[in-house]
């Protein structure tokens, strides 16, 4: 069984029909009504510059002059986000140890705790299993799941006219995968409490979906899942849908896959499917054995992907492995992509693990493949990628905003800067020209 990007297995579940967020902003966006997406400034919550949508067209327009596109995995990270497991989802903990382990090698890992008691827990935690502070910077804030890659945020690169780049965060809205992970209200906050860390700019859109659906080339191509968002969205059509997903993520194409695995309960997520591993080729999960009964859903992802231009290759789904009693798949899609390493699954079978590195490090003969387990994570819902958030750097200059000081509200930890990182990240915020008025460009 395959099981992508969701908090629980469903038998642990108490299901829920009823979105556990669904504001009158989204309710009015999906009707067709009149709505303003806002930006908004991270440290005072104020609306600066409203995009305006009319009753004829669910697309807000553009700002003026200004570029905006969302990096490709693949480009040079800043850093990656991981939310650290707690309550009944402790079990996660060793896991989450290999993935940290492994990336601090390589980039700064930003860990989200929930207090300063969690942080000397999760710092006691790492450093007894062999694992130094390097490179992990401690971000205190709510939240109520590990699945940073649904509910963290969506980082897009912004250009105005002069050639300025700027980052900012997009904040999407985030139901708990269509309510069934109950309730999700400060997952949903994450966002716009990183842009307040990072100090750029956070645009609240009134649409549901997870960047775990999401598959980005960096350029002008988007994969995505129909069943998934349609599931989130019912009242949206798909072609109301896809004019939102061009204009705020600047693509201009979007390429469709329908269907979900039998146990999948995130009704499709694009990361357990297919990957873009460079801005014309994706490539796909196969399964060995074509009698099973999932493996139609990734050839009618790979005709998709395929018609719609793209090269594809495939990744072999072997066999099943057994943990805790229960039959999965040993499906090794599910890998981040970050500076210099790809991290990827580890199932405990030799065979399958050694076939699956040698296939990736083809993939990414740039990088180094490492391999950490992942079992415990797998039976409960996910993988590496359903749990990393990888937050871009621009390869000029960030543009911000510079203010006197931090704003009072933010965390201690948060404080701390990374050598990488300026200390003007410390200022905030810059959205594009419709702001100039209110922020000088750095």
């Amino acid at each position: 069984m395959n099981l992508f990007c969701a908090n629980r297995r469903r038998d642990k579940q108490t299901l829920n029909t009823t979105p556990a967020m669904e504001s009158l902003e989204t309710r009015q966006l999906m009707s067709g009504t009149a709505m303003s997406p806002q930006v908004t400034n991270p440290t005072a919550n104020s609306v600066i510059a409203p995009l305006t949508l009319t009753a004829a067209s669910t697309t807000p327009a553009p700002a003026a002059a200004v570029k905006t596109r969302v990096p490709a995995e693949w480009e040079r990270h800043d850093s990656t986000w991981l939310q650290w497991p707690k309550g009944e989802e402790v079990s996660y903990r060793e896991n989450f140890t290999g993935i940290i382990r492994t990336l601090q090698a390589y980039e700064q890992v930003n860990l989200v705790v929930e207090s300063t008691k969690a942080q000397a827990d999760a710092s006691k935690y790492l450093q007894q299993r062999g694992v130094p502070l390097t490179n992990i910077q401690f971000q205190i804030m709510p939240y109520d799941w590990s699945w940073m890659r649904d509910n963290g945020a969506i980082w897009v690169e912004q250009t105005n006219a002069q050639g300025a780049k700027n980052l900012a965060v997009q904040d999407w809205g985030f139901d708990g995968w269509g309510g069934v992970g109950g309730a999700s209200r400060k997952d949903d906050a994450v966002p716009r409490q990183v842009a307040k860390i990072e100090g750029v700019a956070v645009e609240t859109i009134p649409v549901i979906l997870e960047k775990g659906t999401m598959e980005f080339n960096g350029q002008d191509t988007l994969i995505t899942s129909w069943t998934c968002l349609h599931d989130r969205n019912p009242t949206m059509s798909r072609a109301q849908l896809e004019s939102v997903l061009k204009s705020k993520f600047g693509v201009t194409k979007v390429v469709w896959v329908t269907g979900a695995t039998q146990d999948d309960i995130t009704n499709g997520h694009i990361d357990g499917i297919a990957r873009f591993v460079n801005a014309n080729t994706v490539v796909v999960g196969r399964y060995k054995d074509q009698t099973d009964p999932d493996a139609a859903v990734y050839e009618n992802a790979a005709a998709s992907i395929k018609a719609a231009g793209l090269n594809v290759v495939r990744m072999d789904i072997s066999g099943y492995i057994t943990y805790r009693g229960v039959e999965m798949a040993a499906n090794y899609l599910n890998y981040l992509v970050a500076n210099g390493v790809v991290v990827a699954s580890s199932f405990g079978n030799t065979t399958f693990d050694n076939a699956a590195k040698a296939q990736l490090q083809k993939l990414f003969p740039d990088r180094k493949v490492v391999l950490t387990d992942v079992r415990e994570l797998w039976y409960n819902g996910g993988g590496i990628h359903c749990v990393t958030n990888d937050q871009p750097l621009l390869s000029a200059p960030v543009t911000r905003a510079v203010i006197a000081t931090a704003p009072s509200s933010m965390p201690q930890s948060s404080l701390l800067q990374s050598p990488a990182k300026p200390a003007d990240t410390l200022g905030l915020w810059s959205a594009g020209s419709s702001l100039t008025s209110r922020i000088r460009w750095v």
